[in-house]
């Protein structure tokens, strides 16, 4: 089933406040002018979720204005992708880091400033074991939302527009665009260092096409997980893996 199904009977199904971090990444992208409406649109679909999708649309209209507008997610995505890395605290740590980084490579040679900057980083993952991991843990959780959302937001147009969901091709169409905007956002803030680390540019670097083909095989090992073929969903994980090296 696709990442943006639209469901009405689910619309009295009960509901989760989004974590701290993905209100945060939430709040960054309405400042790239991405149409992603406000945090207090989206939910957590408690309970047994209704389908393989990342999230999806329902028939609530949570301000009463006679529109349309709440976005269901996946709690286990969710809980995927905002895990104890992805929090405010931990994302304020990674944007000072990166403030910092970018910093130090100002006003100087490019060979010293990638100097200045690596020593920097060196000593901040040092004090900070999991600064690393969690830029990365963050990076892709906003890739994530980004693209989530801007397809969730297409879907609810439609009921503005025709009385109906926008459908799956229509919300698929503003995928790639919403993505290049996230990532140019993101290049123009990273300093030198991390461009060149390979770790933080795979996220950056992944083609559409890639995206596209990593979805629907995860969409497959979360059906094989389900009916407890643990092996097979394991080794799709790897292919996962490898093809995002």
């Amino acid at each position: 089933m696709s990442k943006g199904m639209f469901m009405n009977k689910y619309s009295n199904q009960s509901r989760e406040k989004i974590p701290p971090g993905m209100e945060q990444l939430w709040n960054k992208l309405k400042g790239l002018g991405l149409n992603v409406r406000t945090p207090d649109r989206g939910f957590i679909a408690s309970g047994d979720y209704p389908h393989d999708a990342a999230a999806f649309v329902s028939t609530e209209d949570v301000d009463g204005d006679g529109i349309v507008d709440i976005i269901r997610f996946n709690p286990e995505v969710v809980r995927n992708y905002f895990d104890s890395g992805v929090t405010p605290d931990r994302i304020s740590a990674v944007d000072r880091l990166v403030k910092e980084l970018k910093g130090a490579e100002q006003g100087v040679s490019a060979e010293e400033a990638l100097s200045q900057s690596g020593a920097m980083l060196e000593e901040a993952t040092k004090s900070d074991k999991n600064i690393y991991a969690d830029m990365q843990k963050i990076i892709s959780a906003y890739l994530w939302l980004a693209v989530t959302l801007v397809h969730e937001v297409k879907h609810l147009e439609g009921q503005g527009e025709k009385g109906e969901f926008h459908d799956e091709h229509a919300a698929e169409g503003v995928e790639p665009a919403a993505r290049k905007k996230t990532i140019d956002a993101l290049m123009k803030d990273l300093p030198e260092v991390l461009k060149r680390d390979e770790n933080i540019m795979r996220f950056l670097k992944t083609s559409d096409y890639k995206v596209k083909f990593v979805k629907r095989l995860l969409k497959v090992s979360s059906k094989l997980d389900r009916k407890g073929e643990f092996d097979i969903a394991d080794k799709i994980d790897k292919i996962v893996s490898e093809f995002l090296k």
